[in-house]
């Protein structure tokens, strides 16, 4: 089977990096969270396995390559990712692509479910997967991401964005997830593009969303690379568990950001916004209610290192729910 250019053009870059740094732990703290069981769903889980020596770009030499150059001074989450990168090719030929990270850490009361538009076969996986071929942002896939299970969701989301309306695609299939189970936990990568019109906006309208939808919070954290092009990764966690940024904490985002951007200093970011429980009131009369003030949610918690200030950006065009989106179920 052939691997696709988007997919192999990227494989192991920083942005991989990161977000499979955070996919590890991520599916670690909600098996502790969630002793029945979750359902990983992995919404573009590309081909499994990526040869790095067909890479043109050459981008896993600024992210994997450094990482394992400086691996012994890593931070445990990073070590612990890596022995899985390592587990897939010692020689690191092979990268290994979200799927095999899913399969090495699911429990036998966990389930595994695979989406991608244009792949049939998932290398790399040891038992063979549930993998439907269709389009992910097309609203009939929500039924196969959220079936009727007692499993807790998590949803990994990591399109391409090789058209710009992924961002907003992205979006409205969180909120779309939100509206059918304000628990469910999604796991979303973007890209930080120079010049693109959803950079500096995107991030800021779909945290509003949801602040308004879910039903716990979320965790935010991206890290800079360089100044032009492809300028850095974000990754979003919707309803993460609540203390996830004491797992994934600055020091580990300084650690990737310092490696990663290799200019001796780190840019990142890491927030993570959390909803107060509502206090049930004592008696039945609304004098016993707790007051508005007491339901506000405290202010994020950030590293020093914050995002440059934010401009404005066109607003996103209409997504397309027309023919031209399949899905094959």
């Amino acid at each position: 089977m052939a691997t696709s250019e988007p997919h192999l053009h990227q494989a192991g870059n920083h942005g991989d990096v990161l977000k499979h740094v955070i996919l590890r732990s991520h599916i670690l703290a909600q098996q502790m969270a969630h002793e029945e069981g979750i359902l990983l769903v992995d919404t573009h889980c590309g081909p499994g396995l990526y040869d790095l020596s067909l890479q043109k770009s050459e981008e896993y030499k600024k992210g994997i390559l450094r990482i394992s150059q400086n691996i012994d001074d890593a931070p445990l989450p990073v070590k612990h990712y890596f022995q899985i990168v390592k587990g897939a090719d010692s020689y690191l030929q092979m990268y290994p692509g979200s799927p095999v990270f899913g399969e090495r850490l699911l429990r036998p009361q966990d389930e595994h479910r695979l989406c991608d538009l244009n792949v049939t076969e998932v290398k790399g996986l040891k038992k063979k997967p549930i993998l439907e071929k269709g389009d992910s942002f097309h609203p009939e896939a929500i039924e196969y991401f959220l079936p009727e299970t007692d499993k807790h969701p998590v949803i990994f989301m990591d399109p391409s964005y090789e058209d710009d309306e992924d961002f907003y695609r992205s979006t409205k299939m969180i909120e779309s997830i939100l509206d059918r189970n304000p628990f469910a936990t999604v796991i979303l990568w973007y890209p930080m593009i120079e010049n693109n019109r959803y950079r500096y906006n995107f991030a800021k309208n779909t945290k509003e969303m949801i602040k308004k939808k879910a039903k716990i919070g979320f965790y935010h954290a991206w890290v800079t690379v360089q100044k032009t092009g492809l300028q850095g990764s974000s990754v979003l966690i919707v309803n993460p568990t609540k203390k996830f940024d004491d797992i994934m904490d600055e020091e580990v985002l300084d650690w990737l950001s310092a490696i990663l951007l290799k200019v001796g200093r780190s840019e990142y970011s890491v927030e993570q916004w959390m909803k107060k429980p509502k206090k049930k009131p004592i008696g039945d009369g609304e004098e016993n209610a707790p007051p508005a003030a007491a339901q506000n949610e405290p202010p994020p918690r950030s590293s020093v290192k914050q995002p440059p200030a934010s401009r404005p950006a066109p607003a996103p065009k209409q997504q397309n729910t027309g023919g031209g989106l399949q899905f094959a179920f």
